[in-house]
């Protein structure tokens, strides 16, 4: 009998790694806001700036940022094609890396601690998208949170 219980333990456990390693990456705290707070607390640094590109490091062209609940057919239909992803979860963020016209990376993000100040909102309940030309970013301290400006006025448009 308990053996059988532990065959259908393994059976769920390698089931759900399944599942979850079919999935994106999960950020807790999310690597911007390590950065963030390192730049924040550091007395060596004059200015608050944070490049996307330095924190973020690997070869990408845009960053969309979906909002928690978005659907899989509304991110296909806002990056223009297929995200092979799940609905954004509760509380959660999906940041979805594009280069060359392919996703190059998916992570869902516990975004407290910052928010961005982005003119450019696709859709301002679902999505942002961060052109890489236009990854600099001040950062404002506001006590209960980092609000992130960006220094130049590049349009963050696909192009």
């Amino acid at each position: 009998m308990e053996d059988q219980r532990t065959k259908r333990m393994n059976k769920l456990a390698l089931i759900i790694i399944i599942l979850f390693s079919n999935c994106q990456n999960y950020e807790s705290p999310s690597r911007l806001l390590i950065a963030i707070e390192q730049i924040s607390f550091s007395k060596h640094i004059e200015k608050n700036e944070i490049n996307l590109k330095d924190v973020y490091n690997f070869e990408w062209e845009l960053l969309y940022i979906f909002k928690e609940h978005v659907e899989p057919k509304d991110i296909s239909e806002i990056i223009g094609f297929d995200c092979e992803c799940e609905i954004v979860p509760d509380g959660l963020e999906m940041y979805i890396f594009i280069y060359n016209g392919s996703i190059v990376e998916k992570n869902i993000v516990e975004t407290t601690g910052y928010d961005f100040n982005i003119q450019n909102y696709l859709d301002l309940d679902k999505s942002i998208v961060i052109n890489s030309k236009n990854s600099k970013f001040i950062i404002l301290d506001k006590k209960s949170y980092y609000l992130l400006e960006p220094i130049n006025n590049i349009d963050n448009s696909k192009e």
